[in-house]
């Protein structure tokens, strides 16, 4: 026997458990963020990540909620180069879906030279973007939660 399971359903569980492994991060070489990194630094370590198609990455700097999207990113970001980005602005207790759920919540803007492999939602060329993050104690790290312009 060669140790490959006959049974096709088997081997959709192991397709399903490596999955769940790459979506949550777990596993893989990406460290942590740490709750010493700046919403600044946070938003630059996921830029980056998107331009090196750093799946593991990526997805630790993200909440859950936000983990299913990143897929498209990474698909179809060809580059993401001459990155700026501004001031992190306070959200928390406004109208943003991310206040409701969490205790702190700053957006933080950027602009970028994006390149696709195909235009969907955003042109290729100079962007303006933002990202929400949040967290829920001073102790906790900064999560991306939602992403699109100001």
């Amino acid at each position: 026997m060669s140790g490959r399971p006959r049974n096709g359903a088997r081997w959709t569980g192991v397709l399903v458990a490596t999955t769940a492994i790459a979506l949550t991060g777990c596993g893989g070489g990406a460290p942590a963020p740490s709750a010493s990194d700046t919403p600044r630094e946070v938003v630059q370590a996921f830029i980056t990540a998107l331009d090196r198609h750093d799946t593991d990455r990526a997805v630790a700097l993200l909440t859950p909620l936000q983990r299913e999207w990143v897929n498209g990113w990474l698909t179809n970001v060809v580059s993401i180069r001459d990155v700026t980005i501004g001031t992190p602005l306070d959200r928390s207790g406004t109208h943003l879906a991310s206040a409701e759920r969490h205790r702190f919540v700053v957006d933080v803007p950027v602009e970028f030279t994006l390149q696709q492999k195909r235009e969907v939602s955003m042109v290729n060329g100079r962007t303006v973007w933002g990202y929400v993050l949040v967290r829920d104690r001073e102790t906790d790290p900064w999560l991306i939660d939602d992403q699109g312009t100001g």
